[in-house]
């Protein structure tokens, strides 16, 4: 794929976790980890998209790669992607640790996956998993490991942590044996702008999640809920680093069913919360639903920066000028209460017009970050009540603003102080916001409003 950013990757020591489906490598790769952000259910297939993170070893930092498991009994339909990814890991790995379940023994799967493996010119590890205690252990020692060709194994439990610690050891000996590495330095001393991609199911949000970080990072097809957890890969455009956050496609809540599902959309409220802007993922032909509308609240309720990303802009029979200002109406008229919201129409497919996100969001996010001068907005003041007097709320009293000030940034908070004994109409609250947008920017960007009253 191409694209002008690029992934910022540290050169670490990479380790890949790969295996046959439900032998808990979700399970073994949060406990090394420490952070728990693999999904991990009874279901076979859980994992899809390949779960990236860092740990720490005896002071070495180190990628770990946790990867979808391969089923030949039930075949998945996604099979065909979730194997690229698998290949990905282990050609970026430095050691791969072949996760087999102690509790079962060898199985056709598994011999099948290491003729595979030793055509790999690496260093590969068999680990045991599920040896949760020394009588499990002592069990699958009468197991003929070996008969998979690559020597004695390691026993391990991702349950309790059990000898975590040796498969860690054999990392860091192999590794420092291949290759020395550095400490990283930091690749950027900017803070990176952190972008949730957020949408309704099947909108496109993977391809593109994958457009815009210029590589097939996530599992990309037509089945709905294919991307089951939040996944991250932090690039750098024109100087500028971002994190991109793929998220799971979030429908009705009582649609969403309990298990992997539900946890896959809690997971994406949560990166929402952590996201500076959020990009609401539209599809090109598709009426702006209830859910739609849901989600934009959720972002709006969120007080998040927001770019409307209209996909699939290349199956639109209205392409062009006359078709953006038709398709823009629509959104308008369901959304207006994001009316601050700028839009663009993309084509993840084809990287029509990708490009223009980037510029966007950097707009965006410097004016979240935007102060304005105490003086400016002393002007500004006197200017706008001049034009327009103040309009009373209840009461009989006509209101004075004594002082409009922003006492916050990211996002900006504004207070308006009024005169005691009088109350201020709502909507000249709105009309003080829309004249704040016209004077400053704040393009994409929430403005929250207090009032005060003074003596």
């Amino acid at each position: 794929m191409s694209t002008t950013a690029r992934i910022i990757e540290p050169l670490l020591p990479t380790i890949a976790l790969v295996g046959r489906v439900n032998v808990g490598k979700s399970t073994l790769f949060n406990r090394l980890t420490e952070k728990g952000r693999a999904i991990v259910s009874p279901s076979a297939g859980t994992t899809r998209t390949r779960n990236i993170e860092l740990c720490t070893w005896r002071g070495q930092k180190m990628r770990l790669i946790d990867t979808g498991g391969v089923t030949l009994s039930a075949p998945d339909p996604l099979q065909g992607e979730i194997i690229k990814q698998i290949e990905r890991a282990m050609h970026e790995a430095d050691v791969i640790f072949f996760v087999v379940d102690g509790e079962v023994g060898v199985m056709p799967e598994d011999r099948l996956f290491a003729k595979i493996l030793k055509k790999i010119k690496k260093p590969v590890r068999v680990v045991i998993n599920k040896i949760d205690n020394t009588p499990k252990q002592k069990e699958a020692e009468n197991i003929p490991w070996v008969t998979l060709g690559f020597g004695d194994p390691l026993f391990v439990s991702g349950i309790n942590g059990r000898g975590t610690h040796e498969i860690m050891d054999e990392a860091y000996t192999i590794t420092r044996e291949i290759k020395k590495y550095e400490e990283p330095t930091t690749a950027h001393t900017t803070e990176s702008i952190r972008v949730a991609l957020i949408g309704r199911p099947n909108v496109g949000k993977s391809s593109m999640f994958n457009a815009l970080i210029g590589q097939e990072s996530v599992v990309v097809s037509d089945i709905p809920h294919t991307t089951r957890e939040p996944f991250d890969t932090e690039v750098m455009f024109e100087g500028t680093p971002f994190v991109f956050i793929d998220t799971a496609g979030i429908r009705r809540k009582a649609l969403i069913k309990r298990g992997i599902e539900f946890e896959g959309v809690r997971r994406s409220v949560q990166a929402l919360r952590k996201a500076d802007v959020a990009l609401l993922v539209l599809e090109t032909g598709l009426p702006i639903n209830t859910q739609d509308k849901h989600l934009a609240g959720m972002i709006a309720d969120s007080i998040k920066s927001i770019v409307i990303v209209v996909n699939k802009w290349d199956q639109s029979e209205t392409a062009g000028q006359e078709g953006f200002k038709e398709q823009e109406k629509i959104i308008r008229d369901a959304l207006p209460f994001l009316h601050f919201a700028p839009i663009v129409f993309v084509s993840a497919k084809t990287q029509a017009r990708i490009s223009k996100i980037f510029p966007l969001i950097r707009e965006v996010y410097r004016d979240r970050h935007k102060l304005i001068e105490p003086e400016e907005l002393e002007v500004f003041l006197k200017n706008i009540t001049a034009e327009h007097r103040p309009s009373r709320g209840k009461g009989t009293r006509h209101p004075e603003i004594l002082s409009l000030k922003q006492l916050h940034v990211n996002p900006p908070l504004f207070q308006i102080i009024i005169r005691f004994r009088t109350s201020l109409h709502r909507s000249y609250l709105h009309y003080i916001e829309n004249r704040l947008r016209e004077k400053f920017g704040f393009t994409g960007t929430p403005l929250v409003i207090k009032m005060k009253k003074g003596r």
